[in-house]
């Protein structure tokens, strides 16, 4: 596989960044020029994780400030239709797809709301 010039730039820029901040501000910058306006990296948790051990599989979570404490306090990647996907497969999905093949329609239907709420979609 051939990286273009901009992918190498942007794992330069990400290898020399001095700080977190700057790697997160690195990781927004490019995922805008995507058009994406949130982002959140982190491993993926298992279906045996437990609620107090999210807060160690998370890298950066860059939502709305009130999506963000709601989905945390009430342990919402245990019930996540996409995390659930992200367990079954890495290829690349919309959110769409991940809501649709979700098996557990009461989690898909209050997240995907409340989500929505917040401005996510």
């Amino acid at each position: 596989m051939r990286l273009n010039s901009n992918a190498w730039n942007f794992i330069k820029a990400v290898e020399y960044a001095d700080d977190e901040e700057t790697v997160l501000r690195l990781l927004l910058k490019r995922a805008a020029g995507c058009g994406f306006q949130w982002a959140f990296a982190g491993r993926v948790p298992t279906a045996a994780t437990q609620a107090r051990d999210i807060p160690s599989h998370v890298l950066f979570q860059e939502f709305t400030g009130a999506w963000a404490e709601r989905y945390n306090k009430r342990h919402y990647a245990l019930r996540d239709p996409i995390v659930r996907h992200l367990q079954r497969s890495r290829a690349p999905f919309t959110w769409e797809e991940s809501y649709r093949a979700g098996t557990q329609r009461e989690d898909v239907k209050l997240i995907g709301g409340e989500a929505a709420t917040f401005g996510l979609k």
